[in-house]
């Protein structure tokens, strides 16, 4: 399944409604509740969608041995590393976060617990609002004394 940045993860557009993420990837699902929120589980392909408060694809995350690429980049059960280098070659740079990296520009962050990416997300555009002028901001100002407190922001709201 291929990602395409703000637009689309595999058959399913952000934006698309709840029916139509159900009928796009055509195979079984479980609604399930995480927090507040009503998330869809493909469990045969391993991905969870995640819809806003009006019913619209904007979020979509897989795991497992799902077969995810973003412009030729196969992101599952590979060194955290080697994606940091892949995204580098293809001009990404991650957001500031510890173990795992989001890519404000291509819309596409990895879940990595201990090196090894283990989920790859993708998001519609707008969904991390902020973060893109934060880090924009970091990276143009290096000594900024305010470093620590940005780096705190980007921290708190990719959990």
């Amino acid at each position: 399944m291929e990602i395409i940045s703000y637009q689309s993860f595999g058959p399913v557009a952000f934006g698309d409604s709840r029916a139509e993420a159900r009928k796009k990837f055509a195979v079984p699902f479980e609604p399930f509740k995480k927090g507040q929120e009503e998330v869809d589980l493909f469990k045969s392909l391993l991905i969870n969608v995640h819809y806003d408060g009006n019913g619209r694809v904007e979020f979509v995350e897989a795991g497992g041995n799902a077969d995810v690429t973003f412009r030729g980049v196969r992101f599952l059960n590979r060194p955290v590393r080697e994606i940091l280098k892949d995204m580098a070659a293809l001009g990404f740079t991650p957001a500031p976060d510890d173990d795992d990296p989001t890519f404000l520009e291509a819309g596409v962050s990895v879940y990595a617990p201990g090196g090894r990416v283990q989920g790859v997300s993708a998001f519609k555009r707008g969904y991390y609002d902020g973060l893109q002028d934060a880090f924009n901001d970091l990276l143009d100002n290096p000594e900024n004394d305010d470093d620590d407190d940005l780096l705190g922001e980007f921290a708190s709201r990719l959990k």
